[in-house]
């Protein structure tokens, strides 16, 4: 019974028995429930029917409009809380419903508790929202906290409730997941204690609010903190709420940092891109659309509008109202409309009210993705400075006109051009008298003006102008013209130039006449030269100097002797570069010139040069005296005889240094004195002699004295004294010239720095002992050449005493390594004298014995006694060893026992290479030791050059190849087994060297080539492989190889010398030998077939993936279907278990025909599942043959008609009766009932369905099946056919649909080789069509 306090519901659902069990269930709990089955009709009945407390919407609604939107539209209209419901819970789906003011979303079959509890909350909430009482009966609030917190604990949000002071008094279980505290570890704490600090002061303002003013916070977004410090951007809503026994705010946490993420990301684009535009601060930048309003404009546009026409633009504006000036807006109108016709153009004019300026414009059409105009865009620069520019250059060509034509001369212009063509562009009419030409004959061609060039000139002017060319530098040049009437004149010309865009230089000069200057210049030239000839003819030094001492005049000759310039001297008096030892006495003449006592001196007399070298002259002074006979100037002439007083010096030290050679008791006092000798040419406080190990690389100093360093040895590779003798050449340094030799990587810094380095190598006959080195901290002068050259002539000498040194202390070094190295040896040495041998070997010579061999075979006794003269000088203790002896004496009195009938028969040939007077005997043969043990020997027999004649001293050494012999035996082993798998190994195998040639292959790898194997042997790899791969494959694997870089398993493609490609194994291994030698050891393993079987196994994995895929939605999409029968049929006869005794007759009829309902839907939807799956096994049968197809639509027409009368539908058909088809008989009849079934279904009643065929094409026949029902959008239309989509919706009068149905006629109908097609128009019907073979 229904009374006035229970609450109407609107049930919004289009499955009919969904929507029956759920009204049931909500009616029993007392609220009135009215039904919707579509979107319109809900808002319909919105807006017709009053007092609707509370709307329950399926979101997923079938065809028209979709719950969200008919929810959208209802709250939009309607103050009432709206709930969704909905089967699935796709995060895409919910995110949708966001946007909706709803009160939750309830997931179907989460049961009727559930469904009831988010009613009464939704009802709570929306009565606390308009301030009213939570709900008329105030015991009921304890029962909705709880119910609250039972939806709290469904959700994934997190959910909470504070007392009024923030203290959490109760936390959902997500709390573990969004905070990482468990709920428990969350109740009692500060709600403050999880925000980020720079939030904490707003939030808790906005929460403190909410509580006092009574409102929701809602999405609020800000930092919060988790358990492990981390941060995350979360939404948070809340509201404040009073019941009778809980008071506080309802806090709900929501994670949005994936979206902040996406946001910021946005954000950052959206700046760039303005950045972008705005950053154009001279360019204009605007958009408009094609009704003149603005869509986007930069700063600097809506700067020029203020500018010009002081108008403050905003987005949307009209831009003609924005453009004050009526002109200016007509043609501002003519260009947009050029681009809303498609035209893009640019114009140059003067835009502007308040101010006027010149602006360059451009004007672009904008079009959307149908290249449709929408709109256009202009971009446009200030060019007002431009314009004025030009106009101030056209006056400043005027005045320069003007300026020319005073200006004595001619200012031009000149211009050379890259292929060398020059003009004069401008020249005033001064040209005509300095070229005797007009301005207009070399405007375009300036070869005339080269011709008046004289000859001697002509070059050198040609050479200045391209120089001045290439370095863009200032034209100076003063020249001779030959010319028609004027004849030889003198010119000069300045010139300034400039680089042009198209390459060409430019110059602005001028050009005058200077021949008079010239001709004075000339005459004052002739004057000096008369003088100076004199002055500087000669080959001695010659001066001017002045009472005060000072140079007046110098010729080149004594600058070069005493290392001055000119300019220098002048600064500078005699007595200041005089020797201190010889400046008394050439002042003392010098004073009695001055005093008039005398005219003329001549002394001999040192100077000091600029370098600080001595400079030894004889010199002869003259005064010149005034007409008075006062003093006027000394003319002085210096003859430098250095050379003479140099050589007389250095002839002292060499006979002094060549003494001691002979008379020094050591290399240290040959140095001394050599180092005391050469002091007096120049400084050697820091001398030494560096001498040079080849072996070690090292430099050792036997003498050294340094001021500074004290290095008992250094590396000869990277030292200054090492560079010495590497280059085998003497070396003068300086400072600089050293730390040119390091930048260069040519030497290492080491010790101190030199400010002078003299460096000589100790060479003889092409050998370098070392080096002697003298160096200067200080003077960076201190040597010449002059003293380079002193000190190889006394290392010629130095060099040759240290050789004989050297020498003596090898050969007493040798024979001490002889005697060690005999007796330490690792094998076995022996000294043996064979000269008793030798006389007995002459005297059966002089018998006239020859052959030795055949000799002691008949007289074995003359052999014994052969071997008796054998005298042993020396052995070894190895020898002792090998032999078993334990001295000599044992071993040369056993001797005999050692021999062999092998080791006999060596000895005999050992005695034929004597007589021949060869020095070197060499065999391999087998011996015993004196306890009788068989070793193998290698032999060596060495005869002393000294010792051939004689013999007196032999030389005999044995090594023990006992084991080297017994290795050989296994390695021969070894390799006939190697052979074994290198030839019939299935592999392909290749041996590299370091080069990348090719060493061994075996016959796999050539018959997997197609090459032989002396085809590849001995040639580089790259004869394997394609010619353009072939290079870059044998230079990567050679770095690889050589790097140590070895990839010892790798799969690859390869592409062979005859284009055949291949995929192979290869497996990669270094082989490293003990002679140091490596290679590479590749195995090839053909592995094409696999890889293409690989290939087609991963094609059929990602087929059968894509088909799991679509086939897990389908399932999801039939379960779905499957779920709202079951539902139905579940819900019904609970009913009637439940309450069969409450229920009236009708009651039972209405149930029991909704069972039969659901049942039959259930049945043909397992019937289509069954299909649809044997199809997908290939276990349905398939046997085509010739059907009539009138014959095929009349018995599905009688089939469906009982269905179609109860919708008062009519069935009509238009087929020629002896249309054929040939097809599966069972399939064919399964997609026309299909057909028939849904054009049925889906048209209202009294409608009509049609089924229709024809001859198409030739061999093609078209069966369709027409309707003039509801119809289907394009969208939905899209749909069809499509495993994954779910499509089903009801029909007219509620009859449902799965859309499985379609599905398995797509599977018959391409089974039997055809197609379908589907025609349809929203609200007028459908057809659906097959194309399929007709009968032969």
């Amino acid at each position: 019974m229904i009374t006035d306090f229970r609450k109407t519901l609107l049930l919004v659902e289009d499955d009919d028995h969904i929507a029956h069990l759920e009204k049931l269930s909500l009616e029993k709990l007392g609220y009135f429930v009215l039904l919707a089955r579509t979107g319109e009709s809900a808002i319909n009945m919105m807006n017709t029917i009053d007092n609707i407390d509370l709307v329950l919407m399926d979101i997923n609604l079938g065809f028209g409009i979709d719950g969200i939107e008919a929810a959208a539209q209802i709250i939009a209209k309607h103050e009432v809380p709206l709930i969704f419901l909905t089967a699935h819970s796709e995060t895409e789906l919910l995110s949708k419903t966001e946007k909706i003011n709803s009160y939750g979303i309830v997931i179907k079959n989460s049961g009727i508790d559930i469904l009831n509890a988010s009613i009464k909350t939704a009802f709570r909430l929306f009565y606390s929202g308009r301030k009213k009482n939570h709900t008329d009966n105030p015991n009921n609030n304890d029962e909705s906290d709880n119910i609250l917190k039972a939806i709290a604990e469904k959700t994934d949000d997190f959910i909470a409730i504070t007392d009024t002071d923030g203290i959490i008094t109760y936390a959902s279980s997500s709390s573990l997941t969004v905070f990482g505290y468990s709920s428990e570890k969350m109740l009692g704490r500060h709600f403050s204690e999880f925000i980020n600090e720079p939030d904490l002061t707003s939030a808790m303002n906005d929460f403190q609010s909410a509580i006092k003013n009574n409102y929701k916070i809602k999405d609020l977004q800000i930092q919060l903190k988790r358990n492990d410090g981390s941060l995350f951007w979360a939404e948070v809503s809340g509201s404040s709420f009073n019941s009778v026994n809980l008071n506080g705010v309802l806090v709900i946490v929501r994670d949005i940092s994936k979206r902040k993420l996406s946001e910021e990301s946005i954000a950052k684009s959206e700046l760039l891109l303005k950045s972008s535009i705005e950053s154009q601060k001279d360019t204009i930048l605007f958009s408009i659309d094609t009704n003149y309003h603005y869509l986007y404009f930069n700063k600097a546009h809506s700067d020029a509008m203020k500018y010009a026409y002081n108008m403050d633009v905003r987005l949307g504006m009209n831009i003609l109202d924005c453009i004050t000036n009526e002109e200016d807006r007509i043609v501002a109108k003519q260009n947009y409309d050029r681009a809303f016709n498609g035209e893009s153009h640019n114009n140059i004019r003067i835009y502007g009210d308040a101010h006027l300026d010149w602006y360059e414009s451009f004007f672009n059409p904008i079009l959307n993705d149908k290249l449709e105009i929408i709109g256009a865009t202009g971009l446009a620069r200030n060019i007002t400075e431009r314009i004025n520019v030009n106009k101030a250059l056209a006056t400043s060509h005027e005045m320069l006109n003007k300026l020319s034509e005073r200006v004595p001369g001619v200012i031009y212009q000149y211009r050379l051009y890259p292929d060398g063509h020059s003009c004069f562009p401008f020249a005033s009419n001064g040209i005509k008298d300095i070229y005797e030409v007009s301005p207009e004959e070399v405007r375009e061609d300036a070869s005339k003006v080269f011709t008046r060039l004289h000859p001697d000139d002509a070059k050198r002017v040609r050479d200045l102008i391209f120089e001045s060319a290439r370095n863009l530098s200032h034209f100076f040049c003063e020249f001779k013209v030959l010319l028609p009437n004027q004849g030889l004149r003198w010119r000069y010309s300045h010139a300034v130039p400039e680089l042009l865009e198209d390459n060409s230089v430019l110059w602005y000069g001028i050009i005058y006449d200077i021949t008079d200057r010239k001709n004075t210049e000339e005459q004052h030239k002739k004057s000096r030269e008369e003088f100076r000839n004199y002055f500087e003819m000669g080959s001695i030094g010659m001066c001017v100097t002045s009472q005060e001492k000072g140079w007046v005049e110098v010729n080149d000759k004594l600058c070069r002797m005493l290392g001055y310039s000119k300019d220098e001297l002048r600064k500078l008096t005699w007595s200041e570069l005089t020797h201190p030892d010889d400046l008394a006495p050439d002042v003392a003449l010098f004073n009695r010139v001055l005093s008039g006592d005398l005219d003329n001196y001549q002394m001999d007399k040192r100077f000091i040069r600029k370098d600080g070298s001595i400079l030894y002259t004889t010199m002869n002074v003259s005064c010149q005296r005034n007409d008075d006979g006062s003093f006027n100037h000394l003319l002085t002439s210096l003859l430098d005889i250095t050379d003479r007083k140099h050589s007389e010096l250095i002839r002292n030290i060499q006979f002094n240094i060549a003494e001691a050679m002979v008379t020094a008791k050591s290399l240290e006092e040959l140095c001394a004195t050599i180092r005391n000798e050469l002091s007096a040419l120049f400084d050697t406080t820091n001398f030494f002699i560096a001498l040079y190990d080849p072996k070690t690389d090292l430099l050792s100093a036997p003498f050294d004295k340094d001021e500074k360093d004290d290095f008992p040895s250094w590396s000869c590779s990277d030292s200054l004294s090492g560079y010495v003798i590497r280059q085998k050449k003497s070396m003068l340094l300086n400072k600089n010239d050293i730390q040119n030799l390091a930048d260069s990587g040519a030497i290492s810094l080491i010790g101190a720095r030199a400010e002078s380095w003299l460096g000589v190598p100790l060479e003889h006959e092409g050998k370098v002992l070392g080096a002697i080195i003298i160096q200067s901290y200080v003077n960076n002068n201190a040597y010449t050449r002059e003293s380079l050259e002193v000190l190889e002539s006394i290392a010629n000498q130095l060099t040759i005493y240290i050789e004989q040194e050297l020498t003596k202390q090898e050969l007493v070094k040798s024979e001490t390594r002889y005697r060690t190295l005999f007796n330490e040896a690792p094998f076995v040495v022996w000294e043996e004298d064979l000269s008793a041998i030798k006389l007995y070997l002459d005297e059966l010579s002089a018998k006239g014995i020859s052959d030795i061999n055949d000799y002691f075979d008949n007289n074995p006794h003359e052999l014994e006694h052969c071997l008796s003269l054998i005298k042993v000088l020396a052995v070894n203790t190895t020898a002792l060893s090998f032999y078993g002896a334990s001295d000599s004496e044992e071993l040369i009195k056993n001797l005999p026992r050692t021999f062999t009938k092998e080791s006999t028969d060596v000895f005999k040939n050992e005695l034929n290479i004597l007589i021949n007077h060869q020095s070197i005997f060499e065999a391999e043969f087998s011996q015993k030791t004196l306890s009788g043990e068989l070793r193998h020997v290698f032999m060596r027999i060495f005869i002393p050059e000294s010792e051939k004649d004689s013999f007196s001293r032999v030389i005999v050494v044995m090594l023990d190849i006992t084991d080297r012999k017994k290795a050989q035996e296994a390695v021969s082993m070894s390799e006939l087994r190697f052979r074994e798998i290198w030839d019939k190994s299935f592999d392909g195998m290749r041996l590299l060297d370091k080069d990348g040639r090719i060493v061994m292959v075996n016959p796999a790898l050539c018959s997997l080539i197609g090459k032989s194997r002396t085809d590849l042997e001995g040639q580089f790899l790259d004869i394997m492989f394609d010619p353009e791969e072939a290079q870059r494959i044998r230079e990567s694997a050679v770095r690889r190889f050589r790097d140590n870089i070895i990839e010892p398993y790798l799969e690859r493609q390869i592409k062979l010398w005859n284009g055949k490609e291949l995929w192979v194994e290869l497996s990669n291994s270094s082989i490293d030998l003990h002679d140091g030698e490596h290679f590479l050891l590749s195995i090839f393993r053909d592995i094409t077939e696999r890889k293409f079987a690989e290939k087609e196994i991963r094609l059929t994995n990602e087929k059968l993936a894509q088909i799991n895929s679509q086939k897990d939605k389908f399932f999801s999409i039939i379960a779905h279907d499957l779920r709202s029968p079951f539902q139905g049929l579940l819900g019904l006869t609970e009913i009637m278990v439940e309450d069969s005794g409450s229920l009236t007759l009708r009651e039972l009829n209405d149930i029991s025909r909704s069972i039969n309902k659901s049942a039959t839907v259930l049945y043909e939807l397992l019937v289509n599942l069954l299909e649809w799956s044997q199809m997908q096994r290939g276990s349905f049968d398939f046997a085509p043959k010739s059907l009539n197809i009138l014959q095929i639509a009349e018995k599905n027409v009688e089939t469906i008609r009982p269905v179609a009368a109860q919708k008062n539908i009519s069935l009509d058909l238009d087929i020629p009766p002896n249309l054929k088809i040939y097809a599966d008989e069972k399939m064919i009849n399964s997609v026309i009932r299909n057909f028939l079934s849904n054009g049925v279904k889906f048209t209202n009643k009294g409608g009509n369905v049609k089924i229709s065929a024809k001859m198409k094409n030739p061999g093609i026949i078209q069966i369709s099946v027409s309707d003039n029902g509801t119809g289907m959008t394009e969208e939905y239309k899209n749909k069809l056919f499509k495993i994954d989509e779910r499509i089903g919706y009801n029909g007219t009068e509620g009859e449902p649909s799965s859309g499985l149905g379609l599905l398995l006629c797509k599977e018959f109908v391409e089974k039997n080789g055809g197609t379908i097609e589907v025609e349809t128009e929203f609200g007028k019907g459908s057809k659906f069509s097959i194309l399929i073979p007709s009968a032969k």
